[in-house]
């Protein structure tokens, strides 16, 4: 709810007059696209040109970034279960962000 709140917020804040806001939007994706990061990584197709995110105006890939959130989240041992260690290790959105303004 909160996500969706500041969301709201922010779209409500940029519609009244006088307020010139540049607002970025983190592309949604998938199910599919989503966890199948790693084999679209591999695979190089990655973009903000690709299907499933659409087109973009910015797009950020760091391979590194899946390790550095595991060595993050494994501080916080009772919080990281299995889920999330899946989540971690397959999601596109550990590593690839695809931002549209």
């Amino acid at each position: 709810p909160n996500h969706c709140a500041t969301a709201d917020g922010v779209r409500a804040l940029k519609g009244q007059e006088g307020h010139a806001l540049a607002v970025w939007e983190l592309a949604s994706v998938g199910v599919l696209a989503n966890y199948a990061g790693w084999i679209l990584g591999i695979l190089g197709i990655y973009g903000p040109w690709a299907p499933w995110g659409g087109l973009a105006d910015a797009s950020f890939f760091r391979p590194g970034a899946a390790l550095d959130a595991f060595r993050a989240m494994r501080r916080h041992r009772t919080q990281f279960v299995w889920y999330r260690v899946l989540h971690v290790l397959f999601s596109r959105y550990v590593f690839h962000n695809t931002l549209r303004k």
